[in-house]
């Protein structure tokens, strides 16, 4: 909706959703993970794999 700046922003936005979700799942599934060593702390790092995990 923020580049929709018509009155009908949230109608559209929502009759478009299914259509819009649908590629947006498409994009993330190509999107690759790539892992490396650290130096954060203990609790930042279980922080992050939370956030991971949470997805």
């Amino acid at each position: 909706m923020w580049r929709d700046k018509s009155k009908d922003a949230a109608r559209n936005t929502i009759e478009n959703y299914n259509t819009v979700s649908k590629h947006v799942v498409k994009y993330i599934k190509c999107i690759d993970v790539y892992f490396a060593p650290t130096k954060f702390p203990r609790n930042i790092r279980r922080h992050i794999e939370g956030c991971i995990v949470g997805i």
